[in-house]
């Protein structure tokens, strides 16, 4: 599989780069690869260019760049190489998200909130529990994201949480969650054995805060659920 990250359908060089990425899963298609393009943009506009250009291809959404962060791939453009090269009626607030920030070089360190839940947890236990952790590390108003484990998908609990939270959520691949695990500072028997991880919390915090992160809140648990926080090493 090969993953594409764009700017946004508001970039006239990745409508290009589109174009070029649909010839080029013709052709490996008949290997058994595919080609995945990400993007910032709101679903609505996401599914609508996908629909307009009949892409070969998926084009799927990356709230706030959330999974371009935990690889490092995000770094500042600037508003005035944005407004230079964006097209016609680009709205970053409206085709992006509200939270959306349009220069990344000028936003605080993020801060990563690792959440894990038992099946069925409720939304009410993750949000006090989130909130709970955000007050341990003293943080309130800092940028922020929550990440978990891919596997938590249908978790309705979490979903609802980050909407009461007013937080991104971002699912991340096992494989990204166990390389961040060696950082991490719990060990579940329990978790390890179900998902071969110490901390399904610790590891989402560690990897959403990227590689030179540092743990500011460890595993916390209560009703059904725990939480983490993450966050750059202070210099």
């Amino acid at each position: 599989m090969a993953l594409s990250f764009h700017r946004g359908h508001w970039c006239p060089y990745c409508r290009i780069n589109t174009n070029a990425l649909a010839q080029a899963q013709c052709d490996v298609e008949p290997l058994g690869s595919q080609i995945v393009a990400i993007t910032p943009d709101l679903q609505h506009f996401t599914t609508a260019k996908a629909d307009a250009a009949a892409k070969p291809f998926p084009i799927v959404t990356d709230i706030d760049n959330g999974y371009a962060l935990t690889l490092n791939l995000q770094y500042g453009a600037g508003t005035e190489t944005i407004v230079r090269h964006a097209m016609p009626g680009t709205n970053m607030q409206r085709d992006n998200g509200a939270k959306r920030q349009d220069d990344f070089s000028d936003r605080e360190t993020a801060v990563a909130i690792g959440i894990g839940c038992k099946k069925g947890c409720s939304s009410d236990a993750i949000v006090a529990l989130v909130e709970r952790a955000i007050a341990t590390a003293s943080c309130a108003g800092a940028p922020a994201a929550l990440f978990t484990h891919e596997a938590k998908r249908n978790e309705a609990g979490l979903a609802s949480a980050a909407k009461a939270l007013g937080l991104p959520l971002v699912f991340l691949d096992g494989q990204v969650l166990r390389q961040a695990s060696l950082r991490a500072a719990t060990n579940s028997p329990r978790v390890m054995a179900m998902f071969g991880l110490p901390s399904i919390a610790e590891a989402a915090a560690l990897a959403g805060a990227g590689p030179s992160s540092v743990l500011l809140v460890a595993r916390m648990s209560d009703g059904g659920a725990s939480c983490a926080i993450a966050g750059k090493k202070e210099p």
